[in-house]
Formats: structure tokens, sequence, C-alpha cells
């Protein structure tokens, strides 16, 4: 056991304690700040706990005790999550909040030495619409020339949120009207879902650092566990490649 191996574990469940934490030390550390979920950025009360590059600058800490190097797996779920509800606003926010983690790992690391991997497992039915004014506001509308009724810059294929139209008027919903500043609003849909879906179009991948090359053009996805084996030499996938010493 850890004990036996006279190693010192931490438990810790608030931001407090994270930010607080005695890094040389403790051996291993496992942070639950929730019973479910985390919550989103734009949700946090102040301290509550702690953001996504905290989180991260802590891990990254903690792994570099280690001289023989390590691998950190970093998720945004919360990007997947509030796309799933259509909450676009709430979407976008917890991006950034990935961007600043990338942010955090580039500043902690060498890119001669640590390959870093940015990427998403699916993408999501999101639609950028019309033809919105330059430097515009991506969550709010475009005035249509035609109607003169205002659609939304962004919208979704399907899920939640009953697709709106105005009695009153030509059938047309006109959402100029809508709080779209506020941070749970749900976007339009054509298809009503309980849950938006994922969809099939490709995904980016952003690479820096050792054998980042590799990862260019269009390939498979299982490529990409194998490119990082590659450039750790470790697992089956250490002699994946027939390189020599490129």
């Amino acid at each position: 056991s850890k004990k036996e191996a006279n190693k010192n574990g931490v438990f810790i469940t608030r931001r407090d304690q994270l930010q607080s934490l005695d890094v040389n030390n403790t051996d291993y550390v496992l942070g639950l700040f929730q019973s479910g979920n985390m919550k989103y950025n734009k949700h946090v009360e102040e301290n509550e706990q702690p953001t996504l590059s905290e989180m991260t600058k802590l891990a990254i800490k903690m792994l570099q005790k280690d001289a023989d190097g390590f691998v950190l797996f970093v998720e945004g779920g919360l990007i997947d999550i509030a796309h799933h509800e259509n909450k676009a606003h709430l979407a976008l926010d917890e991006t950034v909040e990935l961007h600043k983690a990338v942010k955090v790992a580039l500043e902690m690391t060498h890119d001669n030495e640590t390959l870093i991997v940015v990427t998403a497992d699916h993408a999501h039915t999101l639609n950028f619409n019309g033809y919105p004014k330059r430097g515009g506001d991506i969550l709010t509308y475009v005035q249509s020339t035609k109607d003169l009724i205002a659609y939304s810059t962004l919208s979704y294929a399907n899920g939640p949120n009953t697709p709106r139209f105005d009695p009153q008027g030509e059938g047309q919903y006109n959402i100029i009207d809508d709080k779209r500043d506020k941070p749970d609003y749900t976007f339009q849909t054509i298809n009503l879902l309980p849950s938006g879906t994922h969809d099939g179009q490709d995904v980016t991948v952003f690479a820096n650092g050792p054998w980042a090359h590799l990862l260019v053009g269009n390939y498979e996805q299982t490529v990409i566990p194998y490119v990082m084996g590659y450039a750790a030499q470790i697992g089956p996938a250490a002699k994946a490649f027939n390189l020599g010493s490129q």
C-alpha cells in the first residue's frame, strides 16, 4: 500500500486546498470538487472549485518531480455538456478555459522535450449562419435584408429548445427580444431532441513539440495515440514508425 511504502497521499475537495497543497511533501493527490460534473465556469461562486488551468498547473508540478517524464490527460469536458444543451455561450466560455489550460502547459514545459496535443473526440451540430458583420458579437444575431427578421448567428441542427414561430407575423420567430446575453440562453434548433447530438465532421488536431510533424493532413483517430506513444517511447507504439533518427 501507499502507507507501507512511506508515501504521502492527500485527498482534497476545495479550491483553497488545491492552492495551498505542499507539492514537495505530497506523493499522491486526489481532488474531487463536486459530487457530479464540475460546474460551468460561469456558474461557479468564488473559490467554490478550481479552474481547469489551476488543476493543470498542480498536476504538472506533481508529475514533474519524476525525472522519467509523464503523461497527463486534461479534458475540457464541460464543452461537450454545454453543446448537448445547445448552450453555445457556455460552450465557448469553457473552450476559453481549455485555452487557458493549454497556455499553462506550454509555459510550464519545454517544446524540445514535451509533446502537447490538443484535439476532440467529436464535433457537435453547431452552425455559423449567414453574413454577420465583421468584428460583431458571435453570440448575437444577423438582421435579414429580405424580411427584416433577425436570425441567430449561431444555431444547432438538433437538440433542446422547440423551433419557435411567431403566430402574429409571417411564421418566423424574431429573436431580437431574446435575452441572448445570459450564459444559459438556449440557441435555436431545427430538430427537437432532448439532448443535442454529435455530428460527423472531422476535428482538428493541434500539436507542438517532438514528433508533432507526424500529426498533419487527414488520418484516422487511432493514429493519434500511436504518435503519442512513439514520441514518449512507451507501449507498443514505441516501434510504430520506422523513422530512424528523423
